[in-house]
């Protein structure tokens, strides 16, 4: 996972951010919405994720978290995520931002 973040202590929350590339509006419907917090919670029983608190937007997510891996953790949620949503986008038909994923 790329990172501008070192994380020191796992049992210190810490406030993450996540973009989509060039700031493109996913989640814009339930669907790309449930698909973070499913792995959020799959994170949380799995993994030892502790929210502390969350926000996602249209094209971006903020988290406080805590976690024994926190790196390897967060890694997990957006390597979930956006294999997930590239699959809901291909489903749904959205070949438009499919192809500025694989512009971008």
């Amino acid at each position: 996972m790329r990172s501008r973040y070192k994380f020191i202590d796992s049992e210190t929350p810490y406030f993450f951010t996540s973009t989509i590339i060039e700031w493109l509006p996913v989640f814009t419907s339930g669907k790309y919405f449930d698909i973070i917090i499913q792995s959020l919670k799959f994170c949380q029983k799995e993994k030892g994720l502790q929210l502390h608190a969350y926000v996602i937007l249209d094209n971006h997510f903020h988290l406080v978290a805590s976690a024994p891996d926190i790196s390897g953790t967060l890694a997990s949620v957006k390597k979930f995520t956006a294999r997930k949503i590239i699959e809901e986008l291909e489903v749904d038909g959205k070949t438009w931002l499919l192809r500025q994923f694989e512009f971008l």
